[in-house]
């Protein structure tokens, strides 16, 4: 059995999950929809593209000018793969490695479809547990 993420009370006690891959669809999407630095028990919790969802940035680079303290100002590129360290994918799939332990990440990738001011993102990899299985999950949320 497994937790539901965001948890459901019902009678009182926590409802369980059934299905591994359903719990950790529920937890990566809670992970993505929550900008860093708003889960005050923990700062790191979340998806710093969150944080910029408001920011211009260079649409024809598909970039954002961020910087983490202490740090010089990047570009961070907004589509691409987490192969790339100046990418927010590379973070999201960091994070994912950080917080979801049942999950081994291959690849985060993400893409800006500019028409339609959408971001999709394609989490892949491998869920660990009794008997391993692929795992591929993918969010899409409206930006700007």
């Amino acid at each position: 059995m497994y937790i539901k993420i965001p948890f459901q009370i019902v009678n009182g006690s926590v409802e369980q999950e059934t299905d591994i891959k359903k719990s950790v669809d529920r937890f990566i999407d809670l992970l993505i929809a929550t900008p860093m630095g708003h889960f005050k028990a923990d700062p790191d919790f979340g998806f710093v593209f969150k944080n910029f969802r408001f920011e211009n940035f260079d649409e024809k680079k598909r970039t954002i000018a961020y910087r983490k303290a202490d740090e010089p100002m990047n570009d961070f590129k907004i589509t691409g793969s987490s192969k790339n360290p100046k990418n927010f994918a590379y973070a999201l799939k960091r994070n994912i490695e950080m917080y979801e332990p049942r999950m081994d990440v291959s690849e985060v990738t993400m893409d800006y479809d500019s028409k339609k001011h959408n971001v999709k993102l394609l989490i892949s990899g491998l869920i660990k547990g009794e008997k391993t299985q692929n795992y591929s999950h993918e969010v899409n949320f409206y930006v700007w």
